[in-house]
């Protein structure tokens, strides 16, 4: 299959605006949490009637977060007993076509709108190429098997479980297993940052191997500027791969991956809840690269990456909102 119909129902900028209705207050250890139902919630030109969401007065790692909340878009079995989530509302209302949602997300920083958000179908303009179908193996996160992770000819691992996460910034997977790759591309562990330091000085780009992740027995590549967090320290620079350690497990106990952000902003990703599959294409913003100073990779001429100090405080940020989520 090479797309699905097209649906208007974007969010590029869009607000979510409710409309009150009821709502149930109980108290956690140390928050007060109030479960509202809304008569109307909009979103973009769709309007979901009673839709309910979870209100905290207090709640640790959104203090300095850019964003109010989180949208769940996974599957029921991780919400709320009884609580349909908005997007299967908007199924069951009639609101979308197919019961489907897709995203892009723009690598460029500069770019606005920075992604998009089709619910009901996927934007043909958005990717090119065919696309990529997974079955969903556990119905609760979007979870699938990848059939491996290589990089310089070295298998990182074979037959792993992984999720697609708009909510996790870097790409995450099992402590031993991060470990392996980032020290066959040349990392060493910073424990302060719990993120894999490299030499962007004296190293040449081409010194840097891919990373490959076979997927549905097609191969999904992110090249060296494409995982490389390069941050301002001072006047100098410190470079970092955007793959992290940490050993998460689904709800059936087995060990994880995450393909987060760095690898969503290169792949456009459908998620369809008819056949309970996962489709990933490559974006049409795949080839962007930012630009580096001209002092890194040994004063290469070609000129590609440079990453805002601030990533690295939102990866910390979705990290332990993460681990929040993970560990209930």
């Amino acid at each position: 299959m090479t797309g699905i119909p097209i649906q208007n129902n974007r969010i590029e900028h869009e607000t979510i605006n409710l409309t009150y209705k009821s709502s149930l207050r109980f108290r956690g250890k140390t928050n007060l949490i109030t479960e509202s139902l809304f008569n109307q919630a909009n979103i973009g030109n769709l309007s979901v009637l009673n839709q309910a969401f979870a209100q905290a007065n207090n709640i640790s790692g959104f203090s300095s977060s850019t964003f109010d909340g989180v949208l769940g878009l996974a599957y029921p079995s991780l919400g709320t007993p009884g609580q349909i989530p908005i997007f299967y509302n908007m199924w069951q209302q009639g609101l979308i076509p197919n019961p489907i949602f897709s995203f892009y997300f723009n690598p460029n920083p500069n770019a606005y709108p920075g992604g998009e958000l089709i619910f009901g179908g996927a934007d043909l303009t958005r990717y090119l190429g065919s696309i990529t179908y997974v079955d969903v193996i556990i119905l609760a996160y979007w979870e699938f098997m990848m059939n491996s992770v290589q990089t310089n000819g070295k298998t990182i691992c074979s037959n792993c479980r992984a999720i697609l996460d708009t909510g996790t910034t870097l790409i995450v997977g099992p402590s031993n297993q991060i470990a392996l790759l980032n020290y066959v591309i040349g990392g060493t562990y910073e424990p302060e940052t719990g993120l894999y330091a490299v030499d962007c000085y004296t190293r040449l780009l081409s010194d840097f191997p891919d990373v490959e992740f076979s997927i549905g027995n097609i191969t999904f590549t992110l090249s060296v500027l494409q995982y490389l967090l390069i941050l301002k320290d001072g006047d100098n620079y410190v470079c970092y791969t955007v793959f992290q350690g940490v050993d998460l497990r689904d709800n059936r106990g087995n060990l994880i991956w995450i393909l987060g952000d760095y690898f969503l902003s290169r792949f456009y990703s459908i998620y369809d809840v008819n056949r309970n599959q996962i489709g990933l294409a490559k974006s049409i913003s795949y080839n962007y690269l930012q630009i580096h100073p001209k002092s890194l990779f040994s004063n290469s001429s070609n000129k590609n990456y440079f990453q805002d100090v601030f990533l690295l405080l939102i990866f910390i940020i979705n990290l332990v909102i993460r681990n929040v989520f993970f560990s209930k």
